[in-house]
């Protein structure tokens, strides 16, 4: 969800330049598979342990008419008395009762041992614990997932919504 607003700036060499504020709030998980273009895209092995670092920032940013970025801030989301939610479907149109992993933090119906929201609430950090258990019966693959976020103001957000690809390991099993 973005909050737009617009406004009439000064002219530039007879050109009337009209900048736009967006400000959004976006999550971005800090998968060990970094890939460019594509840095919420996770992939994970069957049955292996893995805490997905979330970090939660309110991005403005103001931009000409003809796009150039005039200014950039980020700035983290605070997160005190935040729910936030991790679910995997097989696609998006799935209802929420079939997604394959569903994580909640605490004010969200779920545990710490699910999402743990970091202290300092405020500097915008979680974490998403998936177990050996989550995947242990979920097919190689590619799938879709989603983090949402209801802040305390009861705003609610759809941070991420990418892909995670599931890998047979090698071994399996101890």
């Amino acid at each position: 969800m973005s909050i737009v607003t617009q406004g009439y700036g000064p002219t530039d060499g007879g050109v009337i330049v009209v900048p736009k504020v967006c400000t959004e709030i976006i999550g971005i998980i800090d998968s060990e598979t970094y890939l460019r273009g594509n840095q919420n895209r996770i992939r994970m092995f069957i049955g292996d342990t893995r805490t997905l670092s979330l970090l939660v920032n309110s991005e403005t940013y103001e931009s000409k008419i003809y796009g150039q970025i005039k200014k950039y801030t980020r700035i983290p989301v605070d997160l005190n008395g935040a729910a936030i939610w991790f679910t995997v479907k097989y696609k998006t149109s799935d209802p929420d009762s079939a997604a394959l992993i569903s994580k909640a933090s605490p004010l969200a119906g779920g545990s710490d041992s699910e999402i743990k929201i970091l202290t300092p609430t405020a500097d915008g950090k979680a974490e998403i614990y998936l177990l050996p258990e989550d995947s242990e019966n979920i097919d190689p693959g590619l799938y879709v997932y989603g983090v949402q976020l209801r802040l305390i103001t009861g705003d609610l957000y759809t941070i991420i919504r990418d892909r995670i690809s599931f890998k047979r390991d090698v071994l399996h099993g101890p």
